[in-house]
């Protein structure tokens, strides 16, 4: 999740992004991916 350990999570979770802007996320059963620009 990019959260800096390696803890398995089963609920959903903040994950910040520093100089980033998220444009778009999708979840799926084992992923989640997220599309973003740099500022």
């Amino acid at each position: 999740l990019g959260l800096g350990d390696a803890i398995d999570r089963n609920i959903p979770c903040e994950a910040h992004f520093e100089n980033c802007f998220v444009k778009s996320v999708a979840c799926g059963w084992w992923h989640t991916l997220a599309s973003a620009t740099s500022q």
